[in-house]
């Protein structure tokens, strides 16, 4: 099954760095500067960082560990 997405929303596909499949599915250029395998390994590192202090704190402040403020 194909799907042809109209012009103005491929162009805006390819300037993000996406593209759409024959089926209408979009995903990432290779070379695509804004896909996450083409990053800096400062950005992925400092993501990571980023994801992980999310979590760990949200797992430190969850409302099972302190009944009290359970709502």
């Amino acid at each position: 099954m194909s799907k042809q997405l109209p012009p103005d929303v491929l162009e805006q596909l390819d300037k993000a760095g996406l593209y759409a499949d024959p089926d209408g599915r979009v995903d990432w250029r290779d070379d695509g500067p804004e896909h996450p395998k083409n990053w800096s390994a400062g950005k992925k590192i400092l993501d990571t960082g980023v994801i992980t202090l999310f979590v760990t704190v949200s797992w430190v402040f969850r409302a099972d560990r302190h009944p009290d403020t359970a709502c």
